[in-house]
């Protein structure tokens, strides 16, 4: 399951990592047999506290690094609590103890779900709306967290995901190139609407690479555990199928997107929109099995080892009474809100969308960034620029500000010609958000478009030390890109 922020919001790769696992994948006979085969997946994990993996940073730092996959993290008491109490029991029926980590929600409209090697879950919002139960937020949360358990976290993984990342960096390199040969756009306005459509573009991709035999490992032991846990293992299959309807449902809608960059390259971008869209969605399908064919798995597990096992009855009121909650159903219709408003304005109906973007602003989320860069960018496709800079400065004050914006701000002074102005925000940018090149690559291209090629030696030598995975978006931005001959 899986996602990505814009102009330049590089979406950074998941470092990942691992749990300790018995004997039966560290032998030729564990690779051989197929997951879950001889015995349920649990028994091959080992009982005891949890090994550290060599690729955490620690759960606090990846959960500042991670804001940079996402639009800002859904912070609400009532929320947090449910989902942390969920995952506590996922852990406890592990028999594995001392394993880091929390679940956090974000924001975005679309099934995604991650873990990083420090344990942590990323649930979207998408989910508490589309699921029907407790036991379906415990089959994603356990099938997040048996990625972590079965040591599905590792180099090579880390490996497939920097390649994407890297395929990210270039793109938005070509993106910054065109506009910058680009004749004067006619308006704020249109030079608006390219960073947002590029922030759109940015948040559908990089997230970790599993293949086909992980992602079948991580369904069979999250079966496991919901069973351990007193949860509805069918649940796991009930919460694949609204994944596969998602995806059937916007089969179509995933076409017309790649239509409109299509005709948006045609103008303002380049062509690299489209072929990036290309390139990682299909090492995306190539890599993970498809859905139906993991819940056609299950129930053929499920017969193997559990035909014996009594199936109860899923939590439907419980999950009601947490939903219906005053702040949490506030919070959730603020977020319906924000995502229909950006609905709204991708259709171009943006007096709409303004009009829904601050009904989203309502109680705790008035406060969050991505209903306010919702509004922001409404009010700013309708010249309302006072309007458009009051969403924007709240939204860079949230208690979870994301680098999407810093990257606008930066790219929107960039397209003006203000280059110090847009070398301010990248200030601001390093001071708030670590361990990110895009910041290094953005002040790279601003100094060279400063003409202070003393400044750009020293900035490529870092990025080679200590973001090798850039280094390409680094050279590429460095470099002036060919003249472009004047638009008749």
């Amino acid at each position: 399951m899986r996602v990505l922020p814009c102009v330049l919001p590089i979406a950074l790769a998941l470092l990942t990592g691992c749990a300790t696992v018995k004997s039966g994948t560290d032998t030729v006979a564990g690779w051989v047999e197929s997951p879950g085969e001889s015995a349920p997946l649990k028994t091959k994990l080992a009982a005891g506290a949890y090994e550290q993996s060599g690729l955490a940073v620690g759960a606090d730092k990846d959960l500042s690094r991670m804001k940079g996959q996402s639009l800002g993290y859904i912070r609400q008491a009532d929320i947090e609590r449910q989902l942390a109490a969920v995952h506590q029991r996922i852990l406890a029926a592990s028999g594995v103890s001392e394993v880091p980590g929390r679940v956090v929600l974000i924001a975005t409209d679309r099934p995604v779900a991650y873990s990083s090697p420090d344990g942590n879950v990323y649930l979207s919002m998408y989910w508490l709306n589309a699921l029907e139960n407790e036991d379906e937020l415990a089959a994603l949360i356990a099938h997040e967290t048996a990625h972590v358990l079965l040591h599905h976290h590792n180099s090579d993984i880390v490996g497939l995901t920097q390649k994407r990342a890297e395929t990210l960096q270039l793109t938005a390199v070509a993106v910054r190139n065109a506009l910058e040969k680009k004749q004067a756009s006619t308006g704020d306005t249109k030079e608006l609407a390219s960073f947002m459509l590029l922030t759109e573009l940015t948040q559908k991709v990089v997230m970790p690479a599993w293949n086909r035999r992980q992602e079948t490992e991580a369904d069979l032991l999250g079966f496991d555990l919901l069973i351990s846990a007193g949860y509805v293992p069918l649940s796991m299959q009930d919460m694949l199928a609204k994944l596969e309807a998602w995806e059937k449902h916007n089969h179509e809608s995933e076409t017309d997107f790649q239509q409109r960059l299509g005709e948006m390259a045609k103008t303002d971008l380049s062509k690299a929109l489209g072929q990036l869209f290309e390139r990682v969605a299909g090492d995306v399908s190539a890599q993970h099995p498809e859905t139906g064919k993991r819940i056609d798995a299950l129930g053929e597990y499920q017969r193997r080892h559990y035909d014996e096992v009594e199936i109860g009855q899923p939590r439907v009121q419980e999950w009601e009474r947490f939903r219906k909650q005053p702040k949490v159903a506030a919070m959730l219709k603020s977020y319906t809100d924000a995502f229909n408003a950006a609905a709204l304005h991708r259709q171009g109906r943006n007096k709409e969308a303004l009009a829904l973007a601050q009904k989203a602003l309502k109680g705790e989320a008035a406060s969050h960034a991505y209903p306010n860069w919702v509004a922001a960018k409404a009010a700013a496709a309708l010249n309302d620029r006072k309007a458009t800079q009051r969403y924007l400065e709240t939204a860079l004050k949230s208690p979870d500000p994301v680098p999407v914006l810093y990257s606008e701000m930066i790219a929107f002074n960039e397209e003006g010609r203000r280059y110090k102005d847009a070398l301010g925000w990248v200030d601001k940018a390093e001071q708030r958000f670590e361990d990110n090149p895009e910041w290094l690559v953005a002040r790279i291209r601003l100094n060279r478009l400063m003409k202070k090629t003393d400044e750009v030696g020293p900035l490529l030598i870092k990025c080679g030390l200590v973001y090798p995975e850039a280094k390409r978006a680094c050279d590429a931005a460095a470099v002036e890109p060919p003249k472009e001959q004047a638009k008749r």
